[in-house]
């Protein structure tokens, strides 16, 4: 990504702020955007349709979202090389624990639940299916007469807390439930898939596969995301809305429940982990503001994308969300209201707070082997790897970007001055020896493989065909 060599907060020319384009239900846009309000950055948010998507895609070579794009022509995507971007061209308030030791614990806790893939599983296979399948995209007039109540783009004030996108909202309330939700029918037929027809377009981030299951596996909130990616994302497709919603909800649940290894088995699972996570940050979040103490982190801003844009949105796990962690659904609130003002002057964290133990056993435990299967497999030039997680064994595609995650974590980890590691190697030790050691050990191995690097300039995807896909996989 390009260096912060230029003022990043307003173009010059004529005043007009950076652009950021994704959709109001966006996993990771949710996550950039809380990060250019705590930072003060005035920003235009674009609510994408397919033509924006495509036109995003040829200038950063890569089919995801969000994208930025800055006052002076430069374009960032990758949600975490965002956030850092700005966090060194413009530091104040910094997010980023000046302490080495728990920026790296911030880094591991944020990378864990903020893996950068696209943000609601809509991306160029889908964009260009609706294209095709469900008709031509429309000219612009056609667009403009067709969609008259079409998202605008909204300037966004963020400066000293004026804002004008739409607030923190919850599903609708929903009866009492046990612990693990049934298992929908229609996924209970499903077979479990043979490998060699997963498809490699997946998503990579810890969360996204229980927030994926959550928003497709239950009608309701099957219904409502489908329609509001058909008159959101699709809106410039020429077709009524009810073959949108038909066509996103059948492709979604095709390619990240039945393609992504979700079955009768691997759901509990699913339901598992998210209740775990609410647990843990309704104990981590209880007795302080954020999740390391008085001022927000990348930690927080990890987060933030699956819990403000998926499970406090989508009626199953917001219902789950109010009951089990009351704490955690005024700490989005609170996230979301973020200012400068609001906590440049609390103090930086020195040390690890207490509560986070539950969440760092689940980086562990079930996060950090699946990045090492999938090292693996990218390794042996697999096209699918299983990876068992809580005894139960998934099947999904290799993930390039996966591998890149794991390989800043070790980059991050063995670039630590000695005292800082020996402090962060102490805190995951409170964890377990062996588990921490299994986790140590895999941190500290030297790199072996391709090295997976960020997708570069606007040159580089001008040299490919077409751009690729959100885990870096050619399309």
């Amino acid at each position: 990504m390009s260096a912060a060599t230029a003022d990043d907060r307003s173009d010059q020319r004529g005043g007009i702020p950076m652009r950021l384009h994704g959709l109001d239900l966006s996993y990771f846009t949710g996550k950039v955007h809380a990060c250019l309000r705590a930072k003060g950055l005035e920003h235009e948010f674009i609510e994408m349709d397919t033509r924006d998507f495509r036109r995003c895609a040829a200038q950063t070579g890569v089919a995801q979202m969000p994208q930025l794009e800055l006052p002076d022509g430069r374009w960032l995507t990758d949600s975490s090389a965002i956030v850092e971007h700005f966090e060194q061209a413009c530091p104040e308030p910094t997010l980023y624990p000046t302490q080495g030791a728990l920026c790296f614990i911030a880094h591991l806790l944020a990378a864990c639940r903020a893996l950068d893939v696209g943000a609601t599983g809509v991306h160029s296979d889908a964009v260009q299916g609706a294209s095709t399948k469900l008709g031509r995209a429309p000219s612009e007039a056609a667009q403009h007469r067709d969609a008259p109540n079409s998202p605008p783009a909204q300037r966004v004030g963020a400066k000293r807390g004026v804002c004008v996108v739409a607030p923190l909202g919850h599903g609708p309330a929903m009866a009492g439930a046990p612990r693990l939700a049934p298992i929908p029918v229609w996924l209970q037929r499903v077979p479990r898939p043979k490998p060699d027809r997963l498809l490699k377009d997946f998503a990579d981030e810890w969360l996204w596969r229980p927030a994926m299951y959550y928003r497709w596996a239950f009608d309701e909130d099957a219904s409502l995301a489908s329609g509001r990616l058909a008159r959101g994302l699709l809106r410039d497709v020429p077709v009524p809305v009810a073959l949108r919603r038909l066509y996103i909800r059948a492709r979604q649940r095709r390619l990240f429940l039945r393609g992504d290894g979700v079955t009768p088995a691997t759901a509990p699972v699913l339901q598992a982990v998210y209740h775990d996570t609410l647990d843990a940050l309704q104990g981590a979040l209880g007795t302080r503001p954020f999740l390391l103490g008085q001022r927000p982190s990348q930690a927080d801003l990890g987060f933030f994308g699956p819990m403000f844009r998926h499970f406090s949105t989508d009626p199953t796990p917001a219902r789950l969300l109010r009951e089990r962690a009351p704490a955690a659904a005024q700490w989005l609130a609170r996230m979301w209201q973020q200012q400068p003002a609001a906590f440049e002057q609390a103090p930086e964290p020195q040390t690890l707070a207490a509560g986070l133990g539950p969440l760092l056993v689940m980086v562990c435990d079930d996060y950090l082997p699946t990045l090492a299967s999938q090292e693996g497999g990218l390794k042996q030039g697999a096209r699918q790897v299983n990876w068992v997680c809580r005894g139960v064994t998934f099947t999904v595609p290799v993930n390039p970007y996966q591998v890149h995650c794991l390989q800043q974590l070790r980059r991050r980890y063995q670039a630590l001055k000695d005292a800082h590691r020996q402090q962060a190697n102490a805190w995951l030790m409170t964890c377990g020896a062996a588990r921490a050691q299994a986790a140590l050990d895999l941190l500290a191995q030297p790199g072996s493989g391709q090295t997976i690097d960020r997708p570069g300039s606007p040159h580089d995807a001008a040299r490919r065909r077409r751009p690729l896909d959100r885990q870096w996989s050619p399309t």
